[in-house]
């Protein structure tokens, strides 16, 4: 079975991240798996708050839901509150 430490190469050197592994006295072969560097990892685009604002706006233009001509007055159709525990009518 193969487990996985956490190193950073260092020239010839590995300089253990976490806990070393337990190995005996003399030479241990290894696999090295070369990682790209986190700041050239390709990020999400994530819009700001003004392009997140424009997209919604875009959103409720285009009426996602045509069968549905009163948002608000379904929402309320929808809508039905419990009556709570000990609270009279």
């Amino acid at each position: 079975m193969i487990t996985t430490y956490k190193a950073r190469l260092h020239g010839n050197l590995l300089d253990w991240q976490e806990d070393p592994p337990p190995v005996s006295a003399g030479d241990v072969s290894v696999l090295v798996t070369v990682l790209p560097n986190e700041d050239a990892l390709p990020r999400p685009h994530v819009p700001s708050g003004r392009g997140l604002v424009a997209i919604l706006k875009r959103l409720a233009e285009e009426n996602p839901a045509p069968s549905i001509p009163d948002p608000a007055l379904w929402q309320k159709d929808v809508r039905q509150d419990r009556k709570l525990p000990n609270r009279g009518d």
